[in-house]
């Protein structure tokens, strides 16, 4: 045997001498991490919506938006990068909420923004471009079962080590909002959790294991890694096709409405929402619900400003978030000034307008200052477009509005030059939400017809006139107006 047989009971010996060496030797490095905190094998029983997990995904999908071109038409750029944030309940399987991100990384605001979706009701989306996918009979998300369900909260979140899950707004919030706590693998919070651990967040892990695999079956996906392209130009075909960003969120949430009505095998082929109910009835009380207020100000900004005042009195205003703000009732409130007061945003789409507590009592509303009171606009948008003006790509002055500038420098950019700003995406956003919540991507060319119904002189006043903005927001064909952004902004300076 040329020593064979005594070789590899040495080797054996020398092995069960060393169990952390053989573990890596015949396992790997992940079986490595799964001795540190177990592999999930008999994991404790937890209770509907004792624990829910949070992730994020980078959608291995190209889409392309639609911009004005400065010498008439229209012309396409590519949008790089794409996050889906998801929330799925550990018993259920159920996908709570979701966000999407179209920052570079995800941020606190993108966490906060699927919880807030997660306690908030479902409706289907009206889109007339998604055609080979529709809502299957059973889609949806818990609130469409029943309205008690709505705002349902849960105990615990488990979470990854990425500061945008950690950081103590998120914390705050969650605990005053939800009452959840956080799992997470900092040190702080004394849990078993590992970074990058897939047997510590299995259920959303399988998730993601799932949904890309209908996304890569489109033409413009990309694959999770260089190999699954298999030759393929996902840039070309997005271009080629139009795959517009407005498409790929119809799209997104179609996914995730159809993946809870599709039956499961570890369910006993029940779907996460026949699951979710069926646990809901065996305990009756268990469901608590969140303050529909609280809901609603989750992404309010608030702070702590000082009350700013010259000596004569005439310039007397406060700092929020990289602009002035001031109004005549707060010129008159000396016994203010130099005071602390607590300011927050009321509407996330539009900081133009704050408003002003003190002790607890409301005093009312302040206006930004020049040049940020024309247009509607996020406090992202803002922060961007004040980097912008640093590098001295945009030059702001108290004639020229900001957002206007950050639109038209995007749209002046060469094709392939450089990628879309993230700023430009949420502007789009923020026109659609002020434009009566319009569907960019509803392009005259594509609309499916459908019968009309009777409608007054009134109704079809109104909803030409709808209809007619709908298309100019849009990504259009060639023959559209080209007056889409200013419309959008006219329509929020009325506001």
């Amino acid at each position: 045997m040329q020593g064979k047989v005594t070789l590899s009971k040495f080797i054996e010996h020398v092995l069960d001498q060393h169990p952390d060496r053989a573990r890596e030797v015949v396992g790997g490095p992940e079986a490595v991490k799964k001795a540190k905190a177990g592999d999930g094998v008999n994991r404790p029983k937890l209770r509907l919506l004792e624990r829910v997990e949070c992730d994020a995904h980078k959608v291995d999908v190209r889409c392309v938006i639609n911009v004005p071109n400065p010498a008439g038409g229209w012309s396409q750029r590519l949008v790089h990068r794409i996050w889906a944030i998801v929330i799925v309940e550990v018993t259920s399987r159920c996908v709570l909420g979701y966000a999407i991100s179209i920052r570079r990384e995800p941020s606190k605001e993108d966490v906060l923004r699927a919880i807030r979706n997660a306690l908030r009701r479902w409706e289907p989306r009206n889109s007339s471009l998604v055609k080979d996918h529709k809502y299957h009979p059973n889609a949806g998300f818990p609130s469409k079962l029943d309205p008690n369900y709505v705002g349902a909260c849960w105990n615990t979140m488990s979470v990854d080590g990425a500061l945008a899950n950690t950081c103590k707004t998120v914390r705050s919030i969650l605990k005053g909002v939800v009452d959840a706590d956080l799992i997470s693998p900092l040190k702080e919070d004394k849990s078993y959790a590992q970074r990058r651990s897939l047997d510590d967040r299995p259920y959303i892990e399988t998730f993601f294991r799932i949904f890309p695999k209908a996304m890569s079956r489109l033409s413009p996906g990309t694959g999770a890694n260089p190999k699954e392209r298999r030759g393929r130009d996902p840039e070309a075909a997005a271009a080629a096709s139009n795959f517009q960003f407005e498409y790929l969120e119809d799209l997104l949430d179609i996914l995730v409405a159809n993946y809870n009505g599709t039956p499961h095998s570890s369910l006993g082929y029940r779907t996460p929402l026949e699951q979710f109910a069926f646990l809901a009835r065996r305990e009756p009380g268990l469901i608590r619900t969140a303050d529909v207020g609280e809901v609603s100000r989750m992404l309010s900004a608030r702070k702590e400003c000082r009350v700013l005042a010259s000596k004569s009195g005439t310039n007397v205003h406060i700092n929020f978030h990289n602009a002035e703000y001031s109004a005549e009732w707060l010129k008159s409130r000396r016994d203010l000034f130099g005071e602390y007061v607590d300011v927050y945003l009321e509407d996330e789409h539009d900081a133009r307008f704050v408003t002003v507590s003190y002790r607890g009592q409301i005093f009312g509303s302040l206006r930004a200052s020049p040049p940020w009171h024309q247009s509607p606009h996020t406090l992202y948008m803002r922060t961007a477009i004040k980097g912008m003006a640093n590098k001295r790509l945009i030059s702001l002055s108290s004639l020229d509005d900001p957002i206007t500038q950050l639109c038209e420098q995007a749209e002046r950019e060469p094709v392939g030059k450089l990628k879309v700003h993230p700023a430009y995406l949420e502007a789009r956003r923020v026109f659609a939400h002020f434009a009566g919540k319009l569907d960019f991507a509803a392009a005259p060319t594509e609309v499916a017809a459908a019968p009309a119904a009777p409608q007054s002189a009134d109704d079809r006043r109104t909803r030409g006139t709808v209809a007619n903005e709908a298309s100019a927001t849009s990504s259009p064909a060639p023959s559209s107006s080209p007056i889409t952004r200013r419309q959008a902004i006219n329509t929020g300076r009325r506001q």
